[in-house]
């Protein structure tokens, strides 16, 4: 079953990422997702440069969502109606407040950006004098051509904010299962790589940043983030950083999602124990155990078992 569905998770929704502020009770939400977070998380990861720091100073990176390698991970889309509803300013900040006003309620009967044009050109055309029309040379459909790039610049600063917003974020990703094969294979760079696991059961604040992954058939719609309510948008935002397409379902994961630190290590309770990939290079594998050895961290070499799709752990 898809997390989304779940009735806590529905319970923690409402509370941690509701429309109104009224409405927010982030402690009691805190307190659901604790419940039902898993208590151990994994990391798969392909050896690297920083992989022995990682593990020496028991750190993770929070990655910006555009490094992702799912270029629809954490893809933003809003709705340009609602958009310029919300905040007009980016749009047609020129024209008088009550002008506005006598726009935004027009827009209330039409759907669709091809009548939000049509709305805007009778309406501002409508707003301007003979004289103003004559002394700008202006044609209704030279006006028109104004009006659309008006709209399209609004459009694209609009966009550059909300990809601003995205990428602030810092976002590391985690499972609750070490033995899935699917995972091996993508982020453990064919078993050459590793898995770390960390027991988060008694470090709240690792829960408190832990989010599940929704997968859905919709893009994140992020219209709300434009809005009048700032307080509330830099927790709302978080939520495009936990949508990612159905396809990746299997993959079951939780992610680290903190605002404002993309870029930076986090860090992490000590590691519980590492699994090494089957076809791991033998002195990459040394190096880690080396490291491991130093600070009493179990080690676990991965094998297959013939005789069915299970996988082995042999401690090292």
């Amino acid at each position: 079953m898809n997390i989304e569905n779940a009735d806590w998770y529905r319970r923690f929704d409402a509370l941690y990422f509701p429309k109104f502020k009224r409405d927010a009770d982030y402690v009691k939400a805190l307190e659901i997702k604790r419940e039902h977070a898993p208590k151990k998380i994994y990391q798969f990861s392909s050896f690297g440069e920083y992989s022995l720091e990682n593990i020496a100073s028991n750190t993770v990176w929070l990655s910006e969502p555009s490094c992702f390698n799912d270029p629809y991970d954490c893809m933003i889309s809003f709705d340009a109606k609602e958009a310029l509803r919300l905040k007009p300013e980016y749009f047609i900040s020129e024209y008088p407040e009550h002008v506005v006003q006598a726009l935004m309620e027009k827009l209330d009967k039409n759907e669709g950006v091809g009548d939000i044009i049509d709305v805007m050109v009778s309406h501002f055309w409508g707003f301007l004098s003979r004289e103003v029309r004559r002394a700008n040379k202006l044609t209704k459909e030279s006006f028109e051509a104004e009006i659309r790039s008006i709209y399209s610049s609004g459009r694209m600063v609009l966009q550059n904010e909300l990809d601003k917003l995205r990428n602030e974020i810092g976002v590391s990703c985690f499972v609750s299962d070490n033995a899935s094969f699917p995972m091996w294979a993508h982020y453990a760079k064919n078993h050459k790589g590793y898995c770390v696991e960390y027991d988060i059961s008694t470090r709240d604040d690792v829960v408190d940043d832990l989010f599940p992954v929704l997968y859905t058939d919709k893009i994140f719609d992020s219209t709300f983030s434009v809005d009048r309510s700032p307080d509330l948008n830099g927790i709302r935002v978080m939520k495009l950083a936990m949508v990612k397409a159905k396809d990746w379902s299997y993959e079951k994961e939780w992610r680290l999602i903190v605002p404002g630190r993309s870029g930076e290590k986090y860090k992490m309770p000590k590691i519980n124990a590492i699994y090494l990939g089957k076809k791991m290079i033998k002195n990459e594998k040394q190096s880690i155990v080396d490291v491991c050895m130093n600070r009493s961290i179990p080690v676990f070499q991965i094998d297959i078992d013939i005789n069915k799709f299970e996988l082995i752990y042999s401690a090292v």
